[in-house]
């Protein structure tokens, strides 16, 4: 049986490890690194270790002839069809590219975000959500003074990400966020950032 499995991030790549690899095609647009830790990358915790793969972009799926097309035109017949493509980062409307504003999905995404917060003095991360919050204080850690800026107010609470949490005023929609990591076992750092949601 053929499986094409579009999608090269970890999801795609572990399936691609547990079937027999003679009838196993993985396609994605950039080779294999650990998503999960792109934060550490921002933070400057861990090195991007990119795997020697090749890369081949998927464009079309013709389902009746069952075969996908990638960026260069070759074609990969398939019995069974996988998307592991991953999710998309919501961006507010009316937020169009411009410099300085950047979404984080990719190594090259985090990159991006490194070599400009060595410019910048402040940021402001969208999003309250694990990656929101690890994103915040992977900036901290690099010295950016940081606004996190959450839809709700509730912020998601990681264990050893967060440490306090402080949420004030919830009649007005304002927060009030004191972000706390531990840097080693005899240091803490603590940073208060206010987001205002009326």
């Amino acid at each position: 049986m053929r499986v094409v499995i579009i999608g090269g991030g970890m999801a795609g790549r572990r399936l691609a490890e547990l079937l027999p690899p003679d009838d196993v095609t993985v396609l994605g647009d950039e080779p294999s690194y650990n998503r999960g830790r792109l934060t550490e990358y921002v933070a400057g915790r861990a090195e991007v270790a990119r795997g020697n793969e090749p890369s081949a972009a998927a464009v079309a799926v013709d389902r009746r002839r069952q075969v996908v097309t990638d960026a260069e035109g070759r074609q990969y017949a398939y019995d069974r069809l996988v998307f592991a493509t991953g999710a998309v980062p919501v961006v507010p409307e009316g937020v169009g590219p411009a410099a300085g504003i950047r979404t984080l999905r990719s190594a090259d995404d985090a990159e991006a975000i490194v070599a400009e917060a060595a410019q910048v003095r402040r940021a402001v991360v969208l999003g309250g959500g694990v990656l929101g919050v690890e994103t915040a204080c992977a900036l901290r850690e690099r010295g950016v003074a940081v606004t996190l800026v959450e839809l709700g107010l509730e912020l998601a609470v990681k264990s050893g990400v967060l440490v306090g949490l402080i949420v004030d005023g919830e009649s007005t929609g304002s927060l009030t966020v004191t972000l706390e990591w531990e840097r080693d076992r005899h240091t803490t750092d603590r940073h208060t950032t206010a987001a205002d949601h009326a």
